[in-house]
């Protein structure tokens, strides 16, 4: 009896190390993926940022385009007195 348990402690050691492997594989495929995602979403939220700022820009050259137009027609449009 007592080889039988013998055997038993065995296999279940061998199932634990190689759990201990698996576990150690999937913790470095993990930390790779991690460490890419946040290259990535800086990447990311710089682009994002730097099309706010061209964004703003072209508004606000807009609104100066916009103005002068009015100004324009306002000239022309004016009753004389």
């Amino acid at each position: 009896m007592p080889d039988v348990y013998a055997i038993d402690i065995a296999v279940l050691k061998e199932q634990i190390s190689g759990l201990r492997e698996q576990q150690k594989a999937h913790a470095q495929k993990t930390d790779e993926r991690f460490s890419g995602i946040e290259t990535k979403l800086e990447i990311l939220i710089n682009t994002m940022n730097r099309g706010k700022g061209i964004f703003a820009a072209s508004l606000f050259l807009a609104g100066i385009i916009g103005g002068a137009i009015m100004n324009v027609i306002h000239f022309f449009m004016k009753a004389p007195s």
